[in-house]
């Protein structure tokens, strides 16, 4: 999280005016709040206190507060004071020289602060008002209350203040409820408020943080006021409003972290009796180092530690490297400066219930990963990280989690690629290149079937040769684009031995030489970038019965015969080969763990079947066969939704 973090105070006990009772908690309010959000372990924020203060003092310390800060800032501003209203039921915060009679001059006015909150261009701001005028309540409570003053309508106009910003106003009750502080201490020392004191717990112990990934979210902390509020006055309901409120407001660390759930594929891929497999894992893990979500880094830590213990050297040695980048948030947690939590299962059984049926595969692979995920947490505990060389982290620093969405630097492709895969890409085209109808054959077969396609600029090598220059501009800025360049020249490569080896390129022989020699070249390059880190097994079943579907359909298709007799894998045998190469580039899409190299293979197999689609064409032109082409369309789309179906599940349960 960037930007500062910067908190004001504000806390009134005394009053001049003799119809403004004097309150016992605002000066502990103000402590205790000042203490945990200033802690650079919790809260972290800077922080200023005012107590007793003028409404001018106040007003001028408000809007220097919400002067001149960033959009990336964070700001908390806290009021602990009476609540009053005038006879038009606006709302005003009493300070320590306000009038009763005359609060437009002498109290703050609700909608002066409004006005400094929306003038703001932090966009991330929270205002807390434990607001309360005198009046007795059931014995020892003393009422803290806003009445019927509406806090809504007082900070009317928030969600219209436009950039999507972030303000949310929390109240310790309602408009027609009272808030509460322990009166029966006014003759001892006094504690803070019922509501002031909830905030604090919560922050300062961790327990607000309810989801366990080691932050306390606004929603988390109200949530959990009013829970702790409800115990001791029911009668009182914290209240939240938001305005223009996008994702969670982050106000405090906690040390209470919550290994994720790793998914079943990916338990599966670590015990998988192959290297391969396990050594694909490591670099997804990495990644999840430094994910904001600190119970999915956990868990990312936990198994990388389980892999430094593996069997392969190749496997441990990266696992261990791995661990290298652990921030150091993360190290002191697994230290045990924080015990981390159990996983919470999604459901927990009835305490007593009649005899079940046998547990469904689904809750048996349920089952499963939580006892796989508490032996990497034994293993983890067994083999703490070694202690740094230097420990002294800056607060901010270790209060802030490394962006999860930050690309590793491997993503970008080397500019010497792109300069391969254009200059590759300019002789692709010259060599495929149509020239004038009917001039120049892709294939023939004259001696043996009479069979013969002609090039044109619908033709399935000019259409990759293109694509192939395209992806390679655009690869820098979109790596993705070399999964589809992948695609293109492997079409081009397969084509090229189809036809030198089946004896099918006659007068066009140099040219698919040279055609095959440079997608040789552009695949070796474009490999050598990607890595790919496949697992050979298991794959996702339905997903890979639709490829293999696909395949099947394909391989139908080239026995199946034209007008005049004869199938494509009558006039070379090679042309049985098309079919297993899509399956195996959809196997490949489907089996790739780390989250880069899957969307690469799946943009390579979708444009290699997308441009063997293109090439089913000529059966129909030329041959005269709708069948055949009908096999070539639904064969690759069958592929296509194969690779499309696995993209749905991601390895993390996230």
């Amino acid at each position: 999280m960037g930007g500062a973090r910067i908190a004001l105070v504000i806390a009134n006990a005394e009053y001049n005016d003799p119809g403004l009772s004097r309150l016992m908690a605002p000066a502990r309010d103000a402590a205790a709040l000042a203490g945990v959000l200033g802690d650079p372990e919790v809260g972290g924020f800077d922080v200023r206190v005012l107590q007793n203060e003028s409404a001018q003092t106040i007003r001028y310390a408000v809007e220097d507060f919400f002067s001149d800060r960033s959009p990336e800032d964070l700001l908390l501003l806290h009021f602990s004071c009476h609540g009053v209203k005038n006879a038009a039921g606006e709302l005003f915060l009493a300070v320590a020289d306000t009038k009763p009679t005359r609060l437009a001059s002498t109290a703050v006015a609700a909608d002066f602060v409004n006005r400094q909150m929306a003038d703001s261009r932090a966009q991330r701001i929270a205002l807390f008002l434990d607001c309360c005028y005198g009046g007795a309540f059931p014995r020892g409570l003393v009422v803290r209350a806003t009445g019927e003053a509406q806090v809504r309508d007082a900070f009317a106009g928030q969600d219209r203040v436009g950039g999507g910003r972030g303000r949310v106003v929390v109240t310790a009750s309602s408009a027609m409820e009272y808030a509460f502080e322990d009166g029966q201490l006014a003759a001892g020392t006094p504690k803070p408020s019922v509501f002031t004191s909830a905030v604090v717990d919560g922050l300062k112990s961790g327990d607000a943080d309810k989801d366990g990934d080691g932050w306390v979210g606004l929603t988390e902390l109200v949530g959990y006021v009013t829970d702790q509020v409800h115990r001791i006055t029911p009668n009182q309901n914290p209240q939240m409003w938001t305005f223009g409120s996008q994702g969670e407001l982050l106000i405090a660390r906690s040390n209470r972290i919550t290994p994720r759930l790793l998914a079943p594929e990916l338990l599966e891929a670590m015990a998988s009796p192959l290297s391969a497999a396990r050594f694909g894992v490591v670099d997804y893990l990495r990644e999840r180092l430094t994910s904001e979500d600190q119970g999915l880094a956990l868990a990312a830590y936990q198994a990388l530690t389980q892999l430094t213990n593996d069997d392969s050297r190749k496997v441990s040695e990266a696992a261990t490297r791995a661990l290298t980048d652990t921030p150091p948030a993360l190290q002191d947690l697994v230290r045990g400066s924080a015990q981390p939590n159990k996983p919470v299962p999604p459901a927990a059984a009835p305490a007593a219930a009649p005899p079940a049926p046998p547990p469904s595969y689904a809750a048996q692979q349920h089952a499963k990963a939580q006892r796989n995920q508490q032996a990497l947490r034994d293993l983890a505990n067994a083999h703490p990280l070694p202690k740094p060389a230097s420990t002294t982290t800056p607060p901010a620093a270790a209060a802030t989690p490394a962006p999860a969405a930050a690309a590793p630097a491997s993503s970008v492709v080397p500019w010497w690629v792109v300069v391969v895969l254009v200059v590759g890409a300019v002789v692709l085209v010259i060599v495929n290149w149509p020239g004038a109808v009917d001039s120049r054959r892709i294939w023939s077969d004259d001696s043996n079937t009479g069979w013969r396609v002609y090039r044109s600029w619908f033709d399935p090598e000019i259409l990759a040769s293109v694509v192939v220059l395209a992806a390679g501009l655009a690869a820098r800025w979109m790596p993705v684009a070399m999964g589809i360049a992948l695609g293109a020249v492997l079409s081009i490569g397969e084509d090229a031995f189809l036809f030198l080896a089946g004896g099918l390129a006659a007068e066009e022989t140099a040219e698919w030489l040279v055609a095959g020699f440079v997608a040789l070249i552009l695949a070796v390059a474009i490999v050598v970038v990607l890595k790919p880190q496949p697992r050979p097994w298991p794959v996702r079943a339905p997903a890979f019965a639709l490829i293999v579907a696909g395949g099947i359909v394909l391989l139908l298709g080239t026995l199946v015969q034209h007008n005049d007799g004869i199938s494509f894998s009558t006039v070379t045998k090679l042309a049985l080969l098309e079919p297993f190469v899509i399956v195996a580039l959809g196997w490949l899409a489907i089996a790739a763990i780390e989250a880069r190299t899957r969307s690469w293979l799946t943009a390579t197999a979708v444009t290699y079947a997308v441009i063997s689609m293109v090439a089913a064409v000529p059966a129909l032109t030329e041959g005269k066969s709708a069948s055949d082409l009908l096999a070539g369309l639904f064969g690759n789309l069958l592929v296509i939704a194969g690779v499309a179906y696995a993209t749905r599940r991601p390895f993390i349960l996230e």
